[in-house]
């Protein structure tokens, strides 16, 4: 196809034997992002179900177009997955396709993600703000505003704010607008009501001030004849130093390049540890409707008992994706030291007891709404009161944290991420993280030999500051057992879960970084000292 100028055009992609190949074209475009979820199952065949004109009243007038991409597999339900599509001039594409080679959709003739060159990010702002609708083939796609978007965003919308569009792959895609917002677009459309709209919704009048990054907006695709499917959301942009990984690894390379005689203290972290501690469990308590309750919130935000048919649930969960895990493992044909002592009958019988006390020890505490996906890179890093000094290093003037992204764990069915549980599975997530983030430093190289002692300490200290200072803050809480034998099995159990789900994860994505959630595997069954 030669390049595409006139925005007519589209038609000759949407219709007939056009729309069958550009199906083509997109499936093996998606099958190559990090936000593709289906990888590894058998895709029996992709469609084109709906074409929605994105600045304009029709297909033939749109310069961005967002298709609906149906992919039906050999077992299982269908997904459907969107991409904004734009047309790129040939100088532009060439630019494109070495600054965000994941932005080009195959070939010369120009068409891209319109999320990565901006229009559609742009259309897809301003259908937000002025809460529009947009009809398209088989279906219609509607924006939503808050009285606060208003006041957050010109009515002259995107174009006045101006906008960044994010260099690299995301597992959703996001657009910042100025200084002022920020849209998010999820590529995979789940059917019901969307935890991050839902819980950022109902933070802001559970925190005084907001905890969390304000709604200002959201975008629903409603195919006809089914239940609509959220597309899309507009956040508040809250000015930042990065997330906390980020923060983390920083200050990990200033670590280890310390003298080796050097005592391993993890230094202004710890007081990070603590501060995320505490923000933490402000979150919890307000998720739990202890810190302000919101009258009208409804049973979905309603604390109830973790009753012996949830813990059961639980745990048998937990033993299948264990069960899964180790086996892949010795299928695997290459040696794992470390999981050998957990294929041993000792191993197996040790995390047997782990699962065990779980599901029948005694246990009398609630269940709530909770992060679901809790780590350092889920953090911004913050500087409210300090002012940027140039004798000053810019992390030195982080002084707080704003927890983001309520999505919850992307991989996991809408259920589950919406489902309320103990919030102690996000305080080991974020526990996981702090074991996690000087492994990651050690491995981008640049530390002394022989630190890996040093990186265990540092995990020590600050995730230790980290527990104190939640269990500080939530003290009393109903969701946190007041018999501390209960509370550590409570403890043990999300720790062996967490780490479940990350071996099975690197087994499969990074197989070289096994032996850091075997190592806490071993370390929850009480076979290894630990990090």
């Amino acid at each position: 196809m030669t390049q595409l100028g006139a925005r007519s055009w589209w038609r000759a992609l949407l219709d007939g034997a056009g729309r069958q190949a550009l199906a083509r074209r997109l499936i093996g475009y998606a099958r190559e992002r990090r936000w593709f979820r289906g990888k590894s199952r058998a895709i029996r065949e992709a469609r084109v179900a709906d074409a929605v004109p994105l600045d304009a009243e029709t297909l033939d007038a749109a310069a961005n177009v967002l298709v609906v991409l149906e992919v039906a597999y050999a077992d299982g339900e269908s997904d459907l997955y969107v991409l904004p599509l734009a047309w790129s001039a040939p100088e532009a594409l060439r630019g494109l396709r070495d600054r965000q080679p994941h932005a080009v959709i195959g070939g010369d003739d120009g068409l891209v993600d319109g999320l990565a060159t901006g229009g559609a990010a742009a259309a897809l702002f301003d259908l937000a703000q002025a809460a529009v609708t947009r009809r398209g083939e088989r279906g219609a796609l509607s924006g939503e505003s808050s009285e606060l978007f208003a006041r957050v965003a010109p009515a002259a919308g995107a174009a006045a704010l101006g906008l960044r569009v994010a260099g690299v792959e995301q597992t959703n895609s996001t657009v910042m607008f100025g200084d002022r917002a920020l849209l998010k677009v999820y590529r995979q459309l789940s059917a019901g009501p969307n935890p991050e709209l839902e819980v950022g919704r109902f933070l802001e009048r559970a925190c005084d001030p907001p905890c969390v990054p304000r709604v200002l907006g959201a975008l629903t695709y409603h195919p006809d004849g089914a239940p609509p499917r959220s597309l899309g959301i507009v956040h508040e942009l809250i000015a930042n130093r990065g997330d906390a990984w980020a923060l983390a690894q920083r200050e990990l390379g200033r670590f280890f390049a310390r003298p080796a005689d050097a005592p391993p203290d993890a230094g202004r972290f710890v007081a990070h540890g603590a501060l995320l501690g505490r923000r933490t469990g402000e979150l919890h308590l307000a998720l739990a409707g202890c810190a302000r309750p919101v009258p009208d919130a409804g049973p979905d935000f309603a604390p109830e008992p973790l009753t012996d048919g949830d813990r059961g649930a639980l745990a048998d969960r937990t033993e299948a994706m264990l069960n899964d895990t180790l086996a892949a493992l010795g299928r695997s044909g290459r040696p794992w030291p470390l999981a050998d002592r957990l294929l041993a009958p000792d191993g197996r019988r040790a995390i047997a007891r782990v699962l065990a006390d779980f599901r029948e020890a005694p246990l009398q505490t609630v269940k709530i709404r909770t992060h679901g996906d809790l780590h350092l890179g889920q953090v911004l890093a913050v500087a409210r009161k300090a002012t940027h000094r140039p004798d000053v290093d810019d992390d030195s003037a982080v002084d707080d944290f704003v927890i983001i992204d309520f999505e919850g764990e992307p991989a996991r069915p809408l259920r589950e991420r919406r489902a309320k549980g103990s919030p102690l599975r996000d305080v080991m997530g974020m526990a996981r993280s702090f074991d996690y983030a000087p492994e990651a430093a050690l491995r981008a190289g640049g530390a002394a030999p022989g630190r890996s002692g040093w990186a265990r300490a540092w995990t020590r200290q600050v995730a230790g500051a980290y527990l104190d200072a939640y269990l500080q803050t939530v003290a009393g809480a109903p969701f946190i057992p007041r018999d501390r034998a209960q509370l550590a099995r409570l403890l043990a159990y999300y720790e062996l879960e967490k780490v479940v789900y990350e071996v099975g994860y690197e087994l499969n994505n990074r197989p070289d970084w096994l032996d850091i959630p075997l190592r806490g595997l071993l370390a929850v069954a009480g076979l290894e000292s630990g990090t």
